[in-house]
């Protein structure tokens, strides 16, 4: 951006080292009462900033503004900010000194050798009370390499060192927020939607008062469902919502999907004329909190890989994320939806209790460091129990469905040797759920039975071996 002077002899230049030498001692920073800064103000009173490149460099402007708190992005580019990023790029402009060129008094006449006549940097600073202090950069000193400067309409000319440029030159890559959404989390989030990627529709997925995830019904009705949902959802009304027809999501699934989000950092910005995806219905992922927050990207690419192309908020300035959120978003319908067992959490439940088929009985509560076995005076206090307790609750709440079967209004189609897994939610309540788990007379298959409503599921062996198992533990140990 610098204009080069005419040769001169070599004779001089010795002198033009001593002149650097002393410009840079001018611009040095200053002790004392005189303040030497360009913009003499408080960061804090800064309220706007407006940054626009001309001739050489491509045509840009940036500007951002606080609202609320927030910084604003946008002019050439509109995007989501980096609170502390900007209030740092805000405090250095601020820190930057100057010193005062040689007096030209006439110097606007001959604009054109400072390169003040088309100045190809502008930084515009917008106070509280509507003070607005408009900065010209001009071309380089070739022999310095300062920069000759103006506040617009003044005649005083000044001189500043390469750093400010340099900072404008920067502005875009510096305040862009490098996390995708950076004021998402996931516990304000009750809405997420998914498009695009051949949906004949936005699948739309929301959270209830309990937090549970669920699914409005598809356009295409069930057909996406995989087979084990439809044949459950044909038998058993407990997942779908007799109001609106909606279907219970794998709570858990949804969760990994939003994590995933949270944890999606910008590993770069694509060039400002990459302004959407190549391929045409590309996915679509967007979420939403009841005080109003909302976020929505689409990504580009059509398989999975270390890194996709995304566009945030509606922006046409693209940028290069992890393509893990590409696996997620091409997950099918089927996998997203409840086809565990047990439609209750148990690992979010109160208490719960395991009945053997001797009758002896665990029992166990959730407590603030987590789920503790109830023991009685004599029984053994060692931590092995309530850790494989944990390994217990979370196999139950993940125990998969491997079939459906017709419902049975009596448990004389199951062995003798049954265990009876019941959930509370509340000590004070009648359990919310409660699982008989055992081997069928017929085929000897492993059952999960649910006498409230007569439901059943095969599920895999591992279940009653794993109740078996830690009943005898904790008989071992005396905890009945």
């Amino acid at each position: 951006m610098g204009r080069f002077f005419s040769m001169m002899p070599r004779s001089a230049y010795p002198l033009l080292g001593l002149l650097a030498l002393a410009l840079l001692w001018l611009l040095r920073p200053q002790d004392g009462t005189t303040d030497h800064r360009i913009f003499p103000v408080d960061p804090a009173s800064v309220e706007s900033l407006e940054v626009s490149l001309d001739a050489p460099h491509p045509p840009l402007t940036a500007r951002l503004r606080l609202d609320d708190g927030l910084w604003i992005l946008d002019g050439s580019v509109s995007d989501l900010t980096d609170r502390e990023s900007v209030d740092g790029l805000v405090a250095s402009i601020c820190a930057q000194n100057r010193s005062p060129a040689q007096d030209l008094p006439d110097w606007r006449r001959r604009a054109s050798e400072y390169g003040l006549d088309r100045p190809p940097v502008r930084i515009s600073l917008g106070l509280r009370g509507d003070d607005r202090r408009i900065l010209e950069i001009g071309g380089a000193n070739p022999s310095t390499g300062v920069y000759y400067a103006a506040f617009a309409g003044s005649d005083e000319l000044f001189l500043i060192k390469p750093e400010l440029a340099e900072i404008a030159l920067s502005v875009l890559g510096s305040v862009r927020a490098m996390e995708l959404w950076p004021d998402f989390e996931i516990i304000e989030i009750d809405t997420l939607a998914i498009s695009g990627d051949g949906r004949p529709a936005e699948d739309l997925f929301f959270r209830d008062t309990r937090g549970r995830w669920w699914v409005s019904p598809p356009v295409d009705g069930s057909t996406r469902f995989g087979s084990l949902a439809r044949a459950y959802r044909d038998l058993y009304p407990d997942r779908r919502r007799s109001v609106d027809g909606a279907v219970r999501l794998n709570d858990a699934r949804v969760e990994d999907f939003l994590y995933l989000l949270q944890q999606t950092v910008v590993k770069e910005f694509l060039s400002l004329d990459r302004t959407g995806p190549d391929r045409e219905d590309p996915p679509r992922v967007r979420i939403a909190a009841a005080g109003g927050l909302s976020h929505d990207v689409v990504l580009g690419g059509a398989e999975p890989a270390e890194r996709v192309d995304a566009w945030r908020d509606g922006s046409a300035a693209g940028m290069s994320v992890s393509g893990k959120a590409l696996k997620y978003v091409a997950m099918p319908l089927s996998g997203m939806l409840h086809t565990d067992a047990i439609t209750e959490s148990v690992s979010w439940s109160d208490s719960l209790s395991l009945r053997a088929p001797d009758a002896s009985r665990i029992k166990a509560r959730r407590t603030d460091d987590g789920w503790r076995l109830v023991r009685g005076p004599d029984a053994d206090t060692s931590q092995a129990l309530d850790d494989v307790l944990g390994d217990f609750i979370h196999y139950f709440d993940t125990l998969a469905i491997e079939q459906v079967r017709p419902p049975r209004e009596t448990p004389d189609f199951l062995e003798e040797s049954t265990y009876v897994l019941r959930i509370w939610r509340s000590a004070a309540d009648a359990p919310v759920e409660e699982v008989w788990i055992g081997k069928l007379r017929e085929d000897r298959r492993t059952g999960a039975w649910f006498p409230a409503d007569g439901r059943l599921v095969i599920v895999p062996q591992g279940a009653y071996t794993f109740c078996r198992e830690y009943s005898v533990m904790a008989a071992r140990a005396g905890v009945r």
